[in-house]
């Protein structure tokens, strides 16, 4: 069995895709699923979580089982760019400079019962310097112990509002994340792909909520390849930690890939 894995948190990487959510134990051993009816600000929420080094292990489930580890380093100062240059996301301007602020993010994987034994993704994030909102992202993932791969150059086609208030059950759309070849380090030709990016704030306990944000890849033609749910956990303080990443291929094998 082999698969490709594609990340995004918000990921994009969006807001993908880190504590609570889970499963895997007996109903007796989770903490009771209840509706929280507080307010939660995840615009503070995300600009906390980018502010600090974080790292989680995670186990994997479903069509293989293994081990990953997540990491994401704290956000660099803010730097300038102009509108003009095409070496890294940001939004459409005119205004010069702007200002971004970037973060690295890698997941390392090891599977048992894939043809695919292990993975090494690494990601730049790119951000607005104010309000962290991400822009895209450059990089790729290497397979089976390779340490090259092919990047990809994706950006938002629209500058991505950070919800400031959110109670569950509220739903929304991030945007849309064009996918574009890499030449000399800069967005090359037309996109060769896209990922609508959405979110739904599920219920967790009385004080946490889970933002659900949902990635769904499309190849060059238009083909749905992958559902990424990425779930975070915030609380009533506002602070933000992973809870699960779980992909859904739509290959021939129907491919599930579950890290929590």
């Amino acid at each position: 069995m082999s698969f490709r894995k594609i990340l995004i948190l918000i990921p994009l990487s969006f807001l993908t895709a880190c504590g609570g959510g889970g499963g895997g134990t007996s109903t007796s051993q989770q903490t009771p699923v209840v509706t929280s009816t507080n307010v939660f600000n995840f615009q503070s929420a995300w600009q906390k979580f980018n502010s600090t080094n974080y790292t989680k292990n995670l186990t994997i489930s479903g069509s293989c089982s293994g081990s990953s580890t997540y990491s994401r380093s704290t956000v660099s100062q803010p730097q300038a760019f102009d509108y003009s240059d095409t070496q890294f996301p940001h939004p459409m301007g005119s205004v010069n400079p702007g200002y971004y602020i970037r973060n690295t993010e890698q997941i390392k994987s090891d599977f048992t019962g894939c043809q695919t034994y292990s993975s090494n993704s690494v990601i730049q994030n790119y951000y607005d310097a104010v309000t962290f909102a991400p822009y895209g992202y450059i990089g790729g993932t290497a397979y089976n112990g390779a340490t090259s791969y092919q990047s990809s150059f994706k950006e938002f086609s629209a500058a991505v509002v950070l919800p400031s208030s959110l109670r569950v059950g509220d739903t929304g759309v991030v945007g849309t994340v064009y996918t574009y070849a890499i030449s000399n380090f800069r967005k090359y030709g037309t996109p060769i792909g896209q990922t609508d990016v959405t979110y739904v704030i599920e219920a967790d306990t009385a004080v946490t909520a889970i933002v659900n944000v949902i990635s769904k890849v499309y190849d060059s033609n238009g083909k749905l390849a992958l559902i990424d749910q990425t779930r975070y956990q915030i609380d009533s303080n506002n602070n933000l930690a992973l809870s699960s990443i779980d992909q859904q291929y739509s290959d021939s094998l129907s491919t599930h890939i579950i890290m929590k």
